[in-house]
This record gives structure tokens, C-alpha cells and sequence, in this order.
């Protein structure tokens, strides 16, 4: 006879199987495509991840191809999936298994640039075999609702993942956690596990999420135009480190910063044209943007990139909406 643990688990294995939505990491699955998509899930929504997981594919379809890469391509192509450190360890790590091969354990994917212990779990499940339940914020959502209280979640499932399937059995957790068991409103009628959870039975309710600090920034950006080419400057340092944007100047004031132009145009400019503002929420701040259109005669310290290069160059999203929308409508 079987356990009531291994019900809910076979229940909710056999729920995954009807629904399962077919990702294209879970098509042809290999050490590269899972460790890919688990770097880009990383802070990502999956919808968001589907779309340029199928690009990536399709110019790097193997780690050799990722190794040989550029940095500046690479950083291109991971544009509109935020937090671009994680697009440099994949490049580094890359180098390093083409080289040398890829691990076989998850303690093994461990040694490698941005491989934490969820990373090196789901990998080691999906590909390896290993019965260790991945953790994501799903995952202990789920089990904070479901688990008795006093009950090790983690402890629970290490007793209950399959041996022959835990690739499955976490990603059944992991799905259930997006579609049903959902933060601010979930839909406990069609969970396949209501019967057995704590809070569905007992009715209880959670304290609504603490709304999170954000903080504003409010900068000019100098889009100088010369002679057709658009001048651009390449960040040194912070979260867009390696990225192409045009010079920006923190916001201080209404009027437009001409004396600091000035000093960073010294050949001059004319015909300045403010644009209509824009604003973009990071995970931390909201950035709100405020276009400066003119032409200068001298690129100074910026290098000047043609519209055909300008598609070329790794750029944050939100300055690359505005470079497109404003010069390449």
C-alpha cells in the first residue's frame, strides 16, 4: 500500500503530465540547453525566457559556439533578460567546458562563474539524475502553505523525491508554484493537492507582501547626433558593466545641462530638441529618462556608431527602445 506521501506526489506528477507547458528547454534536453535556461530563469519570468532562450539557440547552439563568442555578442544577445553578470558567467564558464567538458554532479557545476546551489540542483535533477529538490521561490511558497507547521520543507521533500524521475518531480513543484500555488492570488480550487495542504483546509490567509522601497533616478541623456552616427559610450563599471548607452547626466534641475554639455562637447552643439520623458523600473529603483536630441561637429571622448552598427552593440533595454524609437522609428 502506498503512503499518503507517495499519493501526493504521484497526484502531482500526473497533474504535471496533462499540463505541462512545452518549454523549448524541456525539447532535446542536454547539459547545455538545461544549464542555459536555468541561468536565464534565474530572476525571470519564463515567458519572458521563451523567446530569447530559441534566439540563443540558434546562434549559440552548442557551448563551443558560446566559447568562441565575442563578450560584446554574447551581452547583445542576452539583451531584455536584465542582470548581465549572469550572461558573463555563462561566457566564462563556457570557455572552461569546452575545454574541459561538462561536470558530472552538481557539486562538479558548483566550481563554475554564477553556479549556486539552485543552479547546480536543477541541473544535477534534470540531467544527472540526482534526487535533490531545487528550492526557487515557487518551491517554498508552495511548501510554506503546505508543510504543518513545525514541518521541515526541505526535509520533506528529500524523503518524497522519486529516485527514477526527480527531474520531473521538481519541475512539477516548480510549475504548480507558477500557475496555481501564485503569490498574491492563488487558485486553490484547481490544485490537484488541496485536499492535503494546510492552507487551503484550515482556510488561512497570508499577510499581503510588504511594499518593496523603490527609489528614483532621474538623468538626461545626451543623444548627439553626428553626421548620421549616433555617439555612444561604453559603461566601465555597475550592473551594466560592458553595455553601450549614450552619455547620460544626473537631472538637477528643469533646464537642460548646457554648461556640462558643453564641457563634454567641445566642438559645441546645436539644434537641441528635448524629448518626450521616459521611465523604467529596475528591480530596486525607477529610472526616469529624459532625452536631450541635438548635433555636434566633434565626437570629443564618445565613439559615433552608423544604424547598421547600432544593432550591433549590447545595449540596456531601455536605451536601446529609445535609440530605436527616436532615430530608427
Amino acid at each position: 500500500m502506498k503512503s499518503l506521501s507517495d499519493s501526493w506526489v504521484d497526484t502531482l506528477l500526473n497533474w504535471f503530465r496533462e499540463v505541462r507547458h512545452p518549454y523549448p528547454w524541456r525539447e532535446g534536453r542536454s547539459p547545455y540547453r538545461v544549464w542555459v535556461s536555468e541561468v536565464m530563469l534565474q530572476q525571470t519570468v519564463a515567458a519572458t525566457v521563451e523567446e530569447r532562450f530559441r534566439r540563443w539557440m540558434e546562434r549559440f547552439p552548442d557551448v563551443e559556439s558560446l566559447a568562441s563568442a565575442s563578450e560584446e555578442e554574447v551581452l547583445r544577445m542576452w539583451e531584455g533578460l536584465g542582470y548581465y553578470n549572469r550572461a558573463r558567467n555563462l561566457h566564462k564558464s563556457a570557455k572552461i567546458l569546452a575545454d574541459q567538458g561538462f561536470p558530472e554532479s552538481s557539486q562538479g557545476w558548483r566550481s563554475l562563474p554564477g553556479v549556486g546551489p539552485y543552479t547546480a540542483a536543477a541541473i544535477g535533477s534534470l540531467v544527472l539524475r540526482e534526487p535533490s529538490p531545487v528550492m526557487d521561490a515557487n518551491v517554498l511558497r508552495f511548501l510554506r502553505r503546505f508543510c504543518q507547521k513545525g514541518t521541515s520543507g526541505e526535509e520533506l521533500l528529500q524523503s518524497v523525491i522519486p529516485r527514477e524521475n526527480p527531474g520531473e518531480f521538481n519541475e512539477a513543484l516548480m510549475e504548480l508554484g507558477q500557475q496555481i500555488c501564485r503569490p498574491r492570488t492563488p487558485l486553490c480550487q484547481e490544485c490537484p493537492l488541496k485536499s492535503l495542504c494546510r492552507f487551503f483546509r484550515g482556510g488561512e490567509t497570508e499577510p499581503p507582501p510588504q511594499p518593496r522601497k523603490v527609489t528614483m533616478k532621474e538623468s538626461w541623456v545626451l543623444m548627439a547626433l553626428l553626421q548620421g552616427s549616433l555617439l555612444m559610450e561604453k559603461t566601465l563599471k555597475g550592473r551594466f558593466h560592458g553595455l553601450w548607452r549614450p552619455p547620460i547626466l544626473p537631472k538637477r534641475g528643469t533646464l537642460p545641462p548646457v554648461e556640462e554639455m558643453g564641457e563634454l562637447f567641445p566642438g559645441g552643439f546645436k539644434d537641441l530638441r528635448p524629448l518626450p520623458p521616459r521611465e523604467h523600473l529596475y528591480t530596486r529603483y525607477r529610472e526616469l529618462l529624459f532625452p536631450l536630441l541635438f548635433f555636434v561637429q566633434e565626437a570629443g571622448s564618445f565613439q559615433a556608431f552608423s544604424q547598421e552598427r547600432l544593432k550591433e552593440l549590447p545595449m540596456p533595454t531601455v536605451y536601446r527602445r529609445l535609440v530605436d524609437e527616436t532615430l530608427f522609428p
